[in-house]
C-alpha cells in the first residue's frame, strides 16, 4: 500500500497563543498567570516554537515569584540565551505580543483555545501513528500481539484526549459555595454619592463636569469636605486630558484658595490610550496602596480610536469601559470618566447619555449633571447598582469665587420651591388670580398649579381673597 504523505498544516491558533502571552506580560496582579497556571497549560500545547520558548520563560519567572513585564521578559530571555524569531529583537517581540492583546481578563478563555488545539494535533498524530501500526501488520516478521498492545495503547490515550484533557477543570461553581462567601460592605470613596467602581459622570459641555471632580479629587487627597461629607483621605489619580498645566494649576489654586496642594494628587495631561493608558494606571495603583480615586477627564480623550467604518459601537463601547470596570472593583476603588450627554430629548434623562447602551450597561454608576428649574445652580442625578433607595436627584449650588460645588438638597424640593416663589411673584403684580389665570400666565397645568396652590395656603405663602382667587398679603 502506496503511503500517502499529508502536508495539511495541523491545528493551530496562532492568535490565541499569542494572546495568552500577551495576557501574562500585561497582568502585573498575576490573577490571570494563576489562572493559566491552575488551568495547566504546558510549553508543548504551543505550535509556535517561539511562543512555546516565551511561555517556558514566563512560567519559570511566575514561580519564582519574579514580576513580570516587558522589561523582566526580555532580560529573562536573554539571560537563559534563548532569542526569538531567530533572532527578532525580543523586546520588539514582546511589545507586538502585549499590542495584539485586546485584554488580559480572558486569559482563561485564550488558554483553553490553545489547549483545544493542541489537544486535536494530539488526537490527530495518535491516529496516524496507529495507521502506521495497522500498515506493518502486512508484514509477518512482526509480532501481532506486541502490536495488537500498541494500538490498545492509543486507543486509550485517544479516548482520554476525546473527553477533553485530563486538567478539565469546569468553569461553574456549586452554588452552596456562594452560601458560605463572605465579602465586605462596598467602599464609599464620598459617602452616599461615590461608590467603588466605575462612575460616568455625565453632563453638557461647560456645565462644571471638571470643576466638580477637581472638587472631589482635591477633597479626597487632602482628606476633607465634599458633598456634605468629611471624606476618608487617600491618593488620587487625576487625568486632565483636555486641559494644559497653566490652566489645571490656576483651577486647583482657585479650588484651594491659594493654599497648598496635597502630596498624595497625582496628574497627569497626556497618557496612552485605551488599554495601554489603563496598564500605566494599574501600575500606579499597585504603587500607591492608599488610592482612593482615580479621574479620567474625558473619555473621547483616553479611549482607543475607531478606525473601522463596520465597527459594532455597542461591542466598542462596552469592549472600552470593562477592562476600567473590572479594574475599579478589583482594587475596591473609584474611577470617575467624563463624558457628554447628546441633544436629544427623552422622557429619562439617563437616555440621553451619548453612545450606546453598552456605556450605561457597562459602569457601575451613572451621573448627570444638568442645569433645572429649581433655585440652585445645577442639579446632580445619580443612578447606580449600589444606591438600594433608587436614583439620587439633588440640587447644587457652585459658589464662582471658590469654584466649589455644594449640595443644597433634594432637587424636587427646590423645584416646588422654584414653582412657589413663581406664582408668588405673579401674584404680586397681579393682585388676585384664579388658578386658571395662573396656569395661563406660567404655561403651566391647571392641575399641577391648584395642588401647589392647596399647599401655599396651608403654608401661609399665599390665601384665598374670595371665591376661587388667591393672593399674597
Amino acid at each position: 500500500m502506496e503511503k500517502k504523505i499529508i502536508t495539511d498544516v495541523p491545528p493551530n491558533n496562532i492568535d490565541a497563543e499569542n494572546a495568552v502571552l500577551g495576557s501574562m506580560l500585561m497582568d502585573e496582579g498575576m490573577d490571570a498567570i494563576k489562572e493559566i497556571w491552575d488551568f495547566g497549560l504546558s510549553t508543548n500545547d504551543f505550535y509556535n516554537t517561539d511562543n512555546s520558548k516565551l511561555f517556558s520563560v514566563l512560567l519559570g519567572m511566575y514561580e519564582q515569584g519574579d514580576a513580570i513585564d516587558q522589561v523582566t521578559a526580555t532580560q529573562a530571555c536573554i539571560e537563559n540565551n534563548i532569542r526569538l524569531l531567530n533572532g527578532k529583537e525580543e523586546y520588539k517581540y514582546i511589545d507586538d505580543l502585549i499590542g495584539a492583546t485586546p485584554t488580559s481578563k480572558n486569559a482563561l478563555h485564550y488558554a483553553r483555545i490553545v489547549k483545544e488545539m493542541s489537544t486535536r494535533r494530539s488526537i490527530i498524530h495518535k491516529s496516524r501513528k496507529m495507521i502506521e501500526i495497522i500498515e506493518i501488520t502486512n508484514n509477518p516478521a512482526h509480532d501481532l500481539i506486541e502490536i495488537g498492545s500498541e494500538i490498545d495503547k492509543y486507543i486509550l490515550e485517544l479516548q482520554e484526549l476525546y473527553k477533553g484533557t485530563g486538567n478539565y477543570q469546569s468553569p461553574f461553581k456549586e452554588g452552596k459555595e456562594l452560601e458560605n462567601m463572605e465579602f465586605g460592605n462596598v467602599n464609599w470613596i464620598i459617602p452616599e454619592y461615590l461608590p467603588e467602581g466605575l462612575t460616568l459622570l455625565t453632563g453638557k459641555p461647560k456645565v462644571g463636569k471638571s470643576w466638580l471632580v477637581v472638587n472631589w479629587g482635591l477633597a479626597i487627597a487632602s482628606g476633607g469636605y465634599t458633598m456634605g461629607y468629611n471624606v476618608e483621605k487617600g491618593s488620587v489619580l487625576y487625568l486632565a486630558l483636555e486641559d494644559n498645566e497653566k490652566r489645571l494649576k490656576n483651577r486647583i489654586k482657585k479650588v484651594l484658595n491659594n493654599g497648598s496642594f496635597p502630596e498624595t494628587f497625582y496628574y497627569t495631561i497626556r497618557t496612552e490610550r485605551g488599554l495601554k493608558g489603563l496598564c500605566d494606571i494599574e501600575k500606579w495603583i499597585q504603587a500607591h496602596q492608599d488610592c482612593k480615586l482615580i479621574i479620567i477627564d474625558t473619555l473621547r480623550a483616553f479611549r482607543t480610536l475607531t478606525e473601522s467604518k463596520n465597527v459594532n459601537l455597542y461591542e466598542k463601547d462596552s469592549c472600552d469601559l470593562d477592562p476600567i470596570q473590572k479594574m475599579a472593583l478589583k482594587y475596591s476603588i473609584a474611577i470617575v470618566i467624563t463624558h457628554h450627554v447628546s441633544k436629544m430629548k427623552s422622557d429619562d434623562d439617563f437616555d440621553t447619555v451619548s453612545g450606546t447602551l453598552g456605556l450605561t450597561g457597562t459602569a457601575d454608576t451613572i451621573m448627570i449633571l444638568k442645569k433645572d428649574q429649581t433655585h440652585s445652580d445645577a442639579v446632580l442625578l445619580c443612578r447606580g447598582r449600589e444606591y438600594e433607595d433608587g436614583d439620587i436627584e439633588v440640587a447644587m449650588s457652585f459658589d464662582k469665587d471658590l469654584a466649589t460645588w455644594a449640595v443644597l438638597g433634594d432637587a424636587n424640593e427646590y423645584r416646588l420651591t422654584a414653582e412657589r416663589q413663581e406664582i408668588v411673584e405673579l401674584l404680586k403684580s397681579h393682585k388676585t388670580l384664579t388658578p386658571k389665570e395662573i396656569s395661563d400666565l406660567l404655561n403651566k397645568p391647571n392641575n399641577n398649579v391648584r395642588r401647589l396652590l392647596y399647599k401655599m395656603v396651608s403654608s401661609g405663602d399665599v390665601y384665598q381673597d374670595g371665591y376661587g382667587k388667591y393672593s399674597v398679603r
